[in-house]
């Protein structure tokens, strides 16, 4: 018995990073979307399709993807058909990439056992398992970062010039796949500050390697938009003064700040579980008690951008932008391993448990799906109207449908609309709970958007919808917030 004891736990710790990797490929291709879930993924999808990479460029919304266009267009020719699973493929197959580049990085940085040991959890944290199954450009974006900072350390262990290039490629990638990416260059300085020799012309290599991967970055990205027609200049400035800089650092009053730090931790547990918020206060008392200033240091040059980053309100899959944090909580996940491993297989059992009912309500129909069918059957006709949410616009194009937007003037504009329609009595007015609601307790993906559980009597309808008769007409019991109404005068 005690021979069998010893050999199955060899034989567990020595393919363990097997069994690891083969789950989290099991996790990810065997589970990948065949719906646009996601606010963005149906533009992405619909530009998939066209034959013309530079006029789909032209067409994409404000922030750009060119990589992610060209490799969603080249695998619509290579696995033909109207699935959108293919679409999902490319974000698995970055995912996996960039799960054993990782993997690589930290045994690098540290050793086999906490790169082992931190790999576990990136397989059960909800964010990290939805940018890497469904039709979004995320996983990619990790994928160039991770490789970029890989090449970098190889760089300066082993001082070979075709290794510094092959870093700057990949974050030239980054960039010009998303110039929003420049924020999460703040822990490549971390990661440097890990090694165990440390130069300061560590830093001056990395200085210019990060300014050069800036500067090819931005001038190929204007060329690619000024080559599609699209003032590459004025878009790229719109993108990093108004999207970028006036959002960060406008408005940093007190109030403001509490908000930030609202959304991180709404981020936090419910992309990664309160498991993750927990191992972040167990691990900062570790190093604060230990006086381990690396990790001190390391942690706040992920939890800057972090914090940063949650300053952005926007749909499709809220916190996104944050992604990149599931690494750092990964790497705390494998020192609390090595402080306790009893603490740590609690933290993962809570990790698992969080996950589930997300793993659950993505294998189910898809809500827009549930919406579009409950509209159907109220058969809108010529001259009717129907009035929808922000958040349900780009998977419902519905004849003579209307949407509200963050935009109040625009939404006075259809105030005004169904006012003359209901005084004219001429076709009928629909409108969906979402659209009652808006812009609260909306659906983002299969759940509801984490920070607008607000105040619904704060709904940007609210008050003109007091003197109207709100008669409901279709609707499913199981999806109350999904109800279709007819509005009429009293």
């Amino acid at each position: 018995m005690l021979f069998l004891n010893k050999f199955f736990k060899r034989f567990f710790e020595k393919n363990l990073f097997l069994l690891v990797l083969v789950t989290y490929i099991v996790s990810r291709l065997f589970f990948l979307s065949k719906y646009p879930y996601f606010y963005d993924s149906p533009e992405y999808l619909r530009e998939s399709f066209s034959n013309n990479f530079f006029s789909s460029l032209q067409k994409s919304h404000e922030s750009i993807h060119p990589i992610y266009l060209f490799l969603t267009q080249l695998f619509q020719k290579i696995i033909q058909g109207e699935n959108t699973w293919e679409l999902s493929l490319i974000s698995g197959l970055f995912g996996v990439g960039s799960f054993i580049l990782f993997y690589i990085l930290i045994n690098k940085l540290f050793n086999k056992k906490t790169a082992l040991y931190s790999l576990i959890p990136l397989i059960f944290f909800k964010h990290t398992w939805l940018i890497e199954t469904n039709i979004l450009h995320e996983s990619i974006d990790h994928f160039f970062l991770i490789a970029g900072i890989l090449s970098f350390i190889y760089f300066l262990d082993k001082k070979r010039f075709y290794l510094f290039i092959i870093s700057i490629f990949f974050w030239v990638l980054g960039i010009l796949n998303f110039p929003g990416i420049v924020i999460w260059f703040i822990p490549i300085f971390a990661f440097i500050l890990l090694r165990k020799k440390v130069d300061k012309k560590d830093f001056l290599y990395l200085f210019l390697g990060v300014f050069i991967s800036l500067f090819i970055g931005l001038i190929l990205s204007k060329t690619l938009l000024d080559i599609s027609k699209t003032q590459g200049l004025f878009r790229l400035e719109n993108l990093y003064r108004d999207h970028g800089i006036n959002i960060l650092f406008k408005d940093l009053n007190f109030l403001n700040i509490l908000r930030s730090f609202r959304n991180v931790f709404l981020i936090l547990v419910n992309g990664y579980s309160y498991a993750s918020l927990i191992s972040v206060i167990i691990f900062i008392i570790f190093i604060i008690k230990e006086k381990n200033t690396k990790m001190i240091v390391f942690s706040l040059f992920f939890l800057i951008p972090f914090f940063l980053t949650g300053k952005y309100w926007y749909g499709g899959l809220y916190g996104r932008y944050s992604s990149f944090i599931a690494y750092f909580l990964a790497i705390i996940f494998s020192f609390i391993y090595l402080k306790s491993k009893k603490i740590y297989f609690l933290l993962l059992l809570t990790l698992i448990v969080s996950f589930t009912p997300t793993f659950i309500k993505y294998q189910q129909t898809p809500i827009y799906l549930i919406q579009n069918n409950l509209i159907k059957k109220i058969d809108i006709e010529k001259e009717d109207i129907i009035i929808l949410s922000d958040y349900q616009r780009p998977q419902l194009e519905l004849k003579n449908s209307y949407f509200l937007l963050p935009d109040q003037n625009r939404n006075k504009e259809i105030e005004n609309l169904v006012s003359v329609k209901l005084l004219s009595k001429k076709g009928r007015v629909f409108i969906t709970k979402q659209a009652i609601n808006y812009p609260y307790w909306q659906y983002d993906g299969q759940e509801i958007h984490i920070i607008s559980k607000g105040n619904l009597g704060k709904a940007y309808l609210k008050s003109y919808l007091l003197d109207k008769e709100i008669v409901l007409v279709s609707f499913d019991e199981e999806y109350p917030l999904l109800d279709v109404y007819e509005i009429k005068s009293k």
